[in-house]
């Protein structure tokens, strides 16, 4: 089985997470994995400080590359196509712009060594995964049930399911999407339809249509991409990881600490604690700047200005 790694968006917290991020992609699939990572260019790291930690950890780094902040078409926060005409949030329009960069890099190396990637981790710099002991009996239940179909499927912490009584529910946050390896090439074409006038959102109604967590669904419905999960107990899936975000006021100890100790039980209902986001939040633009500054992170990885 071949995978691969596709990690887009800032760096922000990536220094604390890799460690905890290897610990826990390696725990899901262990191998070596190809790593393609692309970020706006930061401080906080280096293309070649990232490629390093990434072959000392045992895995191949194909392609790592910055994209510098003046060189984006995104840099105006108010170009018309980046506002609720396309129901898209600037972070969401940025992050998908880095996935359509790197995405290519990696459809240029599967066609140039005829190979495929039959998975692909896609995931941010920060965010972490929780897993339990049944998370890779999970996993290996959902990837052996008819695993010839997973090409153009999808899987995650989250339900995609275009039967309408589910529908109004649908989620897909963009913390960590595994694909196969057709609906791999179509996540990463997700931003060319960030168009005004032609675009798919432009027909959004999931939640109204202006729910950011209703953008990548209502994506991966027009294109014929749906879900992979397991009918077992939790409703009518099984999560087997669950992302957290990461915010540089996080308490990295207890962090571990959870991570380390907690069940599948917690992890799905009590692990998403908004403590340290709502703190984070409820900071000045000063104070947020003073902590990134203490924590070695570029500030202009979460739009503050130096």
């Amino acid at each position: 089985m071949k995978i691969a790694v596709v990690m887009a968006g800032h760096l922000r917290t990536w220094n604390y997470n890799k460690e905890l991020i290897i610990k826990g992609l390696d725990t899901l699939i262990p191998g070596k994995k190809d790593w393609y990572v692309c970020y706006w260019e930061s401080t906080t790291s280096t293309d070649y400080e990232i490629a390093k930690f990434i072959e000392n950890s045992g895995h191949n780094i194909i392609k790592v590359r910055s994209v510098k902040h003046t060189a984006s078409p995104l840099k105006n926060f108010y170009i018309p196509w980046c506002t609720n005409l396309t129901r898209a949030s600037l972070q969401v329009c940025t992050l998908y712009y880095l996935k359509n960069i790197i995405d290519f890099d990696k459809r240029k190396y599967e066609f140039s060594n005829n190979i495929k990637y039959d998975i692909t981790y896609n995931i941010r710099p920060d965010v972490v995964y929780a897993l339990d002991n049944k998370s890779t009996t999970l996993l290996s239940m959902i990837l052996n049930d008819k695993f010839e179909n997973f090409p153009l499927q999808i899987m995650g912490d989250y339900v995609i399911n275009s039967n309408s009584a589910t529908v109004a529910a649908t989620s897909v946050d963009d913390l960590l999407q595994m694909t196969g390896y057709f609906s791999s090439d179509i996540l990463g074409l997700t931003y060319l339809n960030f168009n005004r006038y032609h675009g798919v959102f432009q027909k959004g109604t999931i939640r109204g249509g202006h729910c950011t967590h209703a953008i990548l669904p209502h994506y991966l419905f027009s294109h014929g991409v749906h879900s992979r999960y397991l009918d077992h107990l939790h409703r009518d899936r099984h999560i087997f990881v669950s992302p957290k975000l990461t915010r540089p006021n996080i308490d990295y100890d207890k962090l571990v600490f959870e991570l380390n100790n907690w069940d599948g039980f917690h992890y799905r209902y009590h692990f998403w604690n908004y403590e340290y986001e709502n703190l984070w939040i409820s900071y000045s633009d000063e104070k947020k700047k003073e902590i990134c500054v203490q924590k070695g992170i570029d500030p202009r990885d979460y739009y503050l200005e130096t």
